[in-house]
């Protein structure tokens, strides 16, 4: 019987002292390679292909987000993640924006926490992997919904974009926003970050465990890096987009999102793909259990097609 052959991961780090830490953390689990920078790692996987690929983000020559961004490209099933000691807010926005990166894990690392956040990895690159390749396509669709929260002006902006992709449902607070998601199809959430009606971080931390099919873009003025790490790794923003709003940059996002949400129905597997990790700090506060048991209630249409 052939030997199953195991999850592969590729470490670059321009420290040669960090890259054998991890090695040795990882070896006799995983088939584990490591490289030194940007182009050293680009060689790598232009030879073979990674389930999870880890990098820092401040070495010399390439940047870990423009790595990752190289990456996305040629193997878009790996799993990316972005490893650094430093919280640079353009870093971490540009990592989720152009590198699609899964977790932002700071140095020094919790060992048990990176243990788990590789295992997690892992596994959602084996699901992609053994998915068939995206088919989907943006075309109109009235019953799929864009839902704005809060934002008046980014409501009109929205609705000049969508044109005929979507609807788009503005919610003024958070019982018009869990209203609007038990009674619509929403494709997409877009909100501003720095809203006083929506507990933004809250909601969006346990949507993305109830309802992982939904994706969001957010917009912030905020430099608040711990923040932005926190909704990386618990609420799994799909985009950001720093204030002032391009608005050219964010109907890219929008069809980016829909074209992502389309994918989701012709391949339901992938959903489980984007489901959030557990938040306790979100679920125990009294507001995070109210928003959790409406959410659970929240029963649609299509609940069936998204048992990924």
């Amino acid at each position: 019987m052939p030997t199953r052959k195991r999850p592969s991961l590729l470490f670059v780090d321009d420290e040669e002292r960090v890259t054998n830490a991890l090695k040795a953390v990882f070896r006799d689990t995983y088939d584990v390679a490591t490289a030194s920078g940007g182009e050293e790692a680009l060689a790598l996987v232009k030879e073979r292909p990674f389930h999870v690929i880890v990098s820092d983000q401040r070495m010399p020559g390439m940047l870990g987000v423009e790595l990752l961004r190289e990456v996305k490209l040629l193997r878009p099933t790996s799993v990316r993640m972005l490893l650094t000691g430093y919280s640079d807010l353009a870093a971490i926005v540009g990592s989720v924006n152009e590198g699609e990166v899964f977790r932002f894990v700071s140095k020094p690392w919790n060992q048990d926490d990176l243990q788990a956040t590789i295992g997690e990895a892992v596994t959602i690159a084996i699901a992609l992997e053994a998915s068939p390749p995206p088919r989907a396509s943006v075309r109109p669709v009235q019953d799929v919904v864009a839902l704005v929260l809060d934002d008046a002006a980014m409501a009109r902006a929205v609705r000049e974009m969508a044109g005929d992709l979507c609807r788009v449902v503005h919610a003024l607070n958070l019982d018009d926003a869990l209203h609007a998601l038990a009674v619509n199809e929403v494709a997409v959430i877009l909100a501003d970050l720095e809203s006083h009606r929506v507990d933004n971080t809250v909601l969006f931390k346990l949507l993305k465990q109830e309802h992982p099919q939904t994706l969001v873009i957010v917009t912030t003025s905020r430099s608040d890096s711990e923040l932005i790490i926190s909704l990386i790794n618990e609420a799994r923003i799909f985009r950001f987009i720093n204030k002032p709003v391009n608005l050219s940059l964010l109907q890219t996002h929008i069809v980016s999102a829909l074209e992502r949400y389309y994918t989701f129905k012709q391949s339901p597997e992938l959903v489980g793909t984007q489901r959030a990790r557990s938040s306790a700090a979100a679920r125990e506060s009294s507001l995070g259990q109210s928003i959790l048991d409406k959410l659970k209630s929240i029963t649609t249409r299509l609940t069936g097609s998204f048992r990924g």
